[in-house]
Parts: structure tokens; sequence; C-alpha cells
């Protein structure tokens, strides 16, 4: 860019100044003093901003801690897991940390590989793909990624999905990363951001009362009762059963259940979970107008997931509102998956490979940010 201004340098300072003294010494005789003053500015410097984005977490592997990553802004995998098999659950609570500069914060994902790694005996009689791409526990893997609060709150980053906390995305593997891939503007749970619920943390408990629906079909135990399940194609995350009683306590409830029905002699009771949910019961009589032969113990209990549920946590999934994060604060995610017990010979020796990513750009000057994860 070019500038027209005229510059006062101190060669033309002194040029002025001498045509000033040239046209009085015209004009009389003797010599004139000009009444001077010398202020300097020195060490003028401009330097960039900074902006840096470090990341720490904790993980869970059917309930024992098996990492701590230290803070570090070159992370290698979040989970590293063999051996995994059908009712294995694990979560890792993300730390994220801005420092120097208030920045937005994007999520992204991508599924790097989905291998059948080949067929096992068991695996060939119900599965007849074999090869790379063509794996099953994608499709398989129940995810829930979400708000897990901050540093500030006494419950931030506690490893657990309690009510109140904001659901990311949840469903399948595949699913969520599917969302992930084209990134999310995280919001800024600090001060005005996303309103997070005090809770009493792991103490908190609840029991409730499941409602008569119907009467239970014939065949296996997770088709029973389903049909009143109030969605489409929920998910079946465990099947417990040799119940008795009229109340039916789970340990532990499994991450991500939204409804659970049981089933009492020939009837089908209905219930909506949370995560503070820890004991599920008939109604103390039985209600009118139940047939005697659908009213008695509890016989077994389904676990269930509907894809678009809110399990009383904010919905199921969400975009973002762009807030600033403040710098010099922790903010948490949560990232748990579960292998429903339920899950067969399908996926014997199948293996899955996946990248987390969190990008952050600055605030100042940047009502819009740009998506760095946005189709070209």
């Amino acid at each position: 860019m070019t500038d027209d201004t005229p510059r006062l340098t101190r060669r033309r300072l002194l040029a002025g100044l001498g045509g000033i003294g040239a046209g009085a010494a015209l004009g009389g005789t003797g010599t004139m003093a000009f009444l001077n003053d010398t202020e300097s500015s020195e060490g003028n410097a401009v330097t960039a901003g900074e902006l840096d984005l470090k990341i720490d977490w904790t993980e869970h592997y059917n309930g024992e801690k098996v990492e701590r990553q230290a803070l570090t802004d070159a992370p290698g995998p979040v989970f590293d897991l063999g051996d995994v098999k059908p009712g294995d659950w694990g979560e890792a609570t993300i730390s994220l940390h801005v420092f120097e500069n208030p920045s937005y914060v994007h999520m992204a994902g991508d599924l790097t590989a989905n291998h059948d790694n080949g067929l096992t005996e068991p695996e060939g009689e119900v599965d007849d793909t074999g090869g790379a791409r063509e794996g099953d526990l994608a499709d398989e893997i129940l995810v829930d990624v979400w708000y897990d609060g901050t540093d500030e709150e006494e419950d931030g980053g506690n490893n657990e999905l309690e009510p109140g906390e904001v659901i990311i995305s949840s469903g399948t593997l595949q699913e969520v990363l599917d969302k992930l891939s084209t990134g999310v503007l995280l919001d800024n749970q600090v001060g005005d951001g996303v309103p997070v619920e005090p809770t009493a943390g792991a103490s908190q408990t609840e029991s409730v009362t499941a409602e008569y629906v119907g009467e239970a079909t014939g065949g296996p135990q997770e088709e029973q009762c389903i049909e009143f399940v109030p969605c489409d194609d929920p998910d079946v995350l465990a099947t417990p059963t040799g119940l008795s009683g009229f109340c039916y306590e789970p340990d532990p409830l499994p991450p991500g259940t939204t409804h659970v029905t049981l089933k009492a002699a020939n009837g089908c009771y209905l219930a909506e979970v949370s995560a503070s949910t820890d004991e599920i019961c008939l109604p103390d009589e039985q209600p009118e107008g139940v047939p005697n032969n659908q009213y008695g113990d509890i016989s077994n209990a389904t676990f269930y997931r509907c894809p678009d549920g809110d399990n009383g946590n904010g919905g199921n999934g969400d975009d973002g509102d762009g807030e600033c994060w403040p710098n010099s604060t922790t903010q948490y995610i949560g990232f748990s998956w579960r292998l429903p017990e339920t899950v067969g010979n399908e996926v014997q020796g199948d293996s899955v490979a996946f990248d987390l990513e969190f990008y952050a750009q600055q605030c100042r000057h940047n009502d819009d940010p740009a998506n760095p994860y946005a189709p070209e």
C-alpha cells in the first residue's frame, strides 16, 4: 500500500527552517534563534500475539483407570485397545487448554480403518465379508461425545455423562465420526457459555417407576418388548435375565441408556432413565385393567438407547453456537464407547482406527470463524 502523506524528515525540517531564516535576513539585520525541544520514543516494536492449544486426558476401560496423559501439544492416540469383547466399555475425558489468547475451538474426527481382518470359523457362519473397510465394529460400537464441564465446577471432567450435560454427538462410532468429519464448532462452557446444571456427582441417584405398556411377544428377549420403545430402531445395550422381585437395581446402568423395559409375567413395563437412575420398579399395585398374567415378579430387563432420545442431556447432538473460549481456562470433552453384549461373532477379529482433532483460531477481529473441516 502507498502512503501519499508528506514525510517530515529531519532533512526536510532543516530545509524549511533555513528558508524561513533566509527570508527574515532579507527583511532586516541581526540573527534569529528558534526555540526547540526534542522528545524521543525509542525501542518501538510490534510482536505478533500467540495462541497455544494443549491437551491431556484420563482414560478408563471397564471402570478401571488405564492411562493419564500429561499436558502436551503433540498427543498420540487416546485409545489403543486390543482384545475388546462384547460387554466392554470405556471412556476418556479430554482436557482442552487455550493459552495466550481467546479462541474458537473446532472438533473433528475421521474413521481411518474399519477392517474385517479375515474370517474366523465362527465369524464365517454369520458374516461373509473379510477385507479392508468391510469390518463391522464401526457399526456396532456405541459412542457418546459430550461437554463435561470446566475446572471451575466441582464435578467438571468427572468422567461421567450426567443430567444437564449437553451431548455433542451420539450413535454408532460410524455415525459419530460422520458428523465430526465436517467439524463441530464447540461451545464455551465458562461463564455465559453452555449451562451445565449442578449435580451431586456419583452420589446423586433416583428410582423410577416403569409403566405398563402391553403384552410381551415371543422370541428372543431383545424383541419381546422392543415395540413399545418410543423410537425407531433403538440400540439394545444389555439384556440381564434371571431376575426376581418388583424392583431391579442395575450395576451399573449401561452408559447411554435412554429406556428400560421390564418383563413381569407376560407384561411389558417401560421406563425412561438417565445416568443417575439406580433403581427401576414396577408399579406398587397391579394397574387397573392389566390382566393377572401380565403383572408379577420381574423376569428380565432390557436396556435401550434411542438414537434420537435426549436422555435428559439436551438432545442428541449440538452444533455449537460459536462462543469464544476465554484464554487460561480448562474445558472438558467426554468420549465414551461401548460394545453391547448382544453383539455376536460377526465382530471377531475386526478392528477400527480413527482420528480426533481439535483446532483453535483467534477470536479478535473474527466474528465468523472459518470451519477448517468444511467440505470444499
